[in-house]
C-alpha cells in the first residue's frame, strides 16, 4: 500500500512542478518563479520525510531524473517540428527562443532537484 501512496504522491508533486515550470521556463518570469520553485521543492522534500516516505527518497529522485530526461527530449522534438514549419528567415529568432527556454528549463530542473534533496537530507540528518 505504501507504494501506491508513493505513486500518488509522485504524480501529484509532478503535476504541481509542471505548473511552476510553465512560468519558470518563460524567460521573463524565471526570476519571479524561482522562489516558488525553491519553496515547492522544500515542501516536497519535507513531505517525503514527514509522510514516512523516507525509504522512497532515492526512488523519487531517480524517477524525477527519468521524467526530466523524457520531458527534455520532448521539448527538443517540439523544437525540431517548429523549425521545420517556419520559413528560414524566422528560424534564428525561434531557435534562440527555444535555446533560452531549454536553458531555463534545465536551470529550473536543477534548482528543484537541489531543493528537494537538500531539504530532505537536512531534515533526515537533524532527526536521525
Amino acid at each position: 500500500m505504501e507504494i501506491i501512496y508513493f505513486i500518488v504522491f509522485y504524480l501529484a508533486s509532478w503535476f504541481g512542478l509542471m505548473q511552476i515550470f510553465r512560468f519558470s521556463t518563460y524567460h521573463r518570469y524565471f526570476i519571479k518563479a524561482l522562489p516558488a520553485l525553491v519553496a515547492y521543492g522544500a515542501l516536497i522534500g519535507s513531505l517525503l520525510y514527514h509522510l514516512g516516505m523516507s525509504a522512497f527518497f532515492f526512488w523519487y529522485m531517480v524517477v524525477l531524473v527519468i521524467n526530466y530526461i523524457i520531458n527534455y527530449n520532448k521539448q527538443q522534438e517540439f523544437g525540431k517540428v517548429v523549425r521545420e514549419m517556419e520559413p528560414s528567415a524566422e528560424r534564428t529568432a525561434s531557435e534562440l527562443s527555444l535555446e533560452k527556454t531549454l536553458r531555463y528549463w534545465l536551470m529550473s530542473a536543477v534548482v528543484y532537484f537541489v531543493a528537494v534533496a537538500g531539504t530532505f537530507l537536512y531534515i533526515y540528518n537533524v532527526n536521525f
